[in-house]
């Protein structure tokens, strides 16, 4: 019978395995013909040897071979745990055998006398399931790491950002987040996202079935605070016509979050410390204590430190807020999360207000990147939000960011300063792009020039070439 014309296997690496000369080169020129690569071998023992240089797709081997026979050499393969596709050959009376060798792994068996298009088909057929398999595997793998992703963004909320600094960030709310009796203080100035941090930290957490609660210290009346935290039961004072509760007792097996609690009265620091202590509160008018399981986050922008030493703080509190500490950096200090960050902005505005979304210009993008952003991430979105609202476009122009006349991003203290950029003017629109692009990495890098190549991908000659031609030198 004449052998199938339309099949091919360029490429494909094949082992095959059998005592008898004529078998083998009968099979292998088959094989040869229609593009295979065919390493040869007389038994079990020569075939293994092989593998030491070749690496096949498909192992064709005969049961019944001296010294290593075809079961010996299919469990010596599973033994190396090779993803290698294994097809035996068998004689009417070895049936038995070949049974076995489907259950030691073998994929499918060929009876002797082999006819030329038998070969060729169940070849064909067991390569396509070992790619199936392959591709059933990969996709399995990338719906895992896709349901990975997901679910860190999920615990995440709305913080956005793959800079070195958020990673550091997100490491640290992981682990937080299985240590979760332990109060947390996030410390940052405002708008960098300290009440996101708090949520990012009860959703990850077994406290996530129950109530997250936010209290700002600031926005409280003095007279009041000591109820919004603790409670009051019905006429333990003037105007209490029924009972309240306190955000301790409503946060019970959950996560409350004290933002702005440098602001707090000093008596009243006194009685939050002690509710962290004893792990209860007495609500106005109750005699006793009321037992709670709550969380406490703190948040504040103030150097808690400073206000200790001036007496403004109470140390005992702050050393028991600060259980763990996650600092979270400003906008300035991470320019390279602003384009994910303006487009998941954008993003939100358009689902908030349901049209079609917006993007940035490339112009707009680099000025969102040398922006100082005193207000940080709360600002960059209302800045974009206010630009989405009135571009008359579909892509948004610098222009159109009506940002305020602020002094170019600066980097953190102790730092070395960047150089002042030349006036855009002076540069052609590419060449614009490219040296706000420097400036960028070299703040990110904090003036480290090698660092600041790498982030660039660029060599330090080119750089230094760079910062030459854009007058950035030192």
């Amino acid at each position: 019978m004449s052998e199938s014309p339309e099949l091919r296997f360029d490429g494909v690496k094949v082992l095959l395995v059998d005592d008898e000369p004529n078998m083998l080169r009968v099979v292998r020129r088959i094989l040869h013909r229609r593009g295979a690569e065919v390493e040869t071998a007389a038994n079990g023992l020569d075939a293994l040897a092989a593998l030491d240089g070749f690496t096949p797709d498909v192992v064709l081997t005969d049961l019944m071979m001296p010294e290593l026979d075809g079961l010996g050499l299919l469990a010596a393969l599973k033994q190396r745990d090779l993803d290698v596709t294994v097809i035996v050959f068998t004689g009417h009376g070895t049936m038995e055998t070949a049974i076995e060798a489907m259950r030691l792994g073998a994929r499918d068996y060929l009876l002797k006398p082999c006819d030329p298009d038998e070969i060729l088909l169940v070849f064909a057929r067991e390569l396509e399931a070992a790619r199936l398999r392959r591709e059933n595997l990969r996709l399995k793998t990338e719906v895992s790491t896709l349901s990975q992703r997901l679910a860190k963004y999920e615990s995440f909320g709305e913080m956005v950002g793959d800079s070195a600094a958020m990673q550091a960030v997100y490491q640290q709310i992981e682990r937080l987040c299985r240590f979760h009796d332990l109060s947390v203080l996030v410390i940052g100035e405002t708008g960098t996202g300290k009440e996101l941090v708090a949520r990012a930290l009860h959703r990850g957490s077994p406290r996530a079935p129950h109530s997250f609660v936010a209290i700002n210290c600031a926005a409280i009346p003095e007279d009041l605070q000591e109820s919004q935290l603790f409670g009051h039961r019905k006429g333990s004072f003037t105007g209490a016509s029924e009972d309240y509760v306190g955000a301790f007792e409503a946060a019970d097996k959950g996560t409350l979050l004290l933002d702005e609690v440098g602001e707090m009265r000093p008596e009243l620091q006194a009685k939050l410390l002690r509710a962290l202590e004893e792990r209860a509160v007495t609500p106005l008018g109750r005699h006793q204590p009321l037992p709670v399981d709550v969380r406490v986050v703190a948040a504040t922008n103030r150097d808690l430190q400073a206000a200790v030493a001036a007496g403004e703080f109470r140390a005992d509190l702050y050393n028991r807020l600060e259980g763990a500490v996650i600092a979270l950096p400003p906008l300035r200090e991470r320019p390279s999360d602003l384009p994910a960050l303006a487009e998941h902005f954008l993003q939100k505005v358009a689902a908030d207000y349901g049209v079609a979304p917006k993007s940035l210009s490339p112009d707009a993008l680099s000025r969102l990147q040398v922006y100082a952003w005193p207000g940080n991430v709360r600002e960059l979105f209302n800045v974009l939000r206010r630009a989405f609202i009135f571009s008359d476009t579909d892509c948004i122009e610098a222009a159109e960011l009506a940002l305020h006349d602020a002094p170019a991003a600066a980097g953190p203290a102790g730092a070395a300063a960047v150089p002042a950029p030349p006036a855009a003017a002076e540069l052609g629109r590419m060449a614009s792009q490219e040296r706000d692009l420097i400036v960028a990495a070299l703040r990110e890098a904090r003036g480290n020039k090698s660092r600041a190549a790498e982030l660039l991908g660029i060599d330090r000659k080119r750089l230094y070439r760079r910062l030459r031609k854009y007058g950035l030198e030192e």
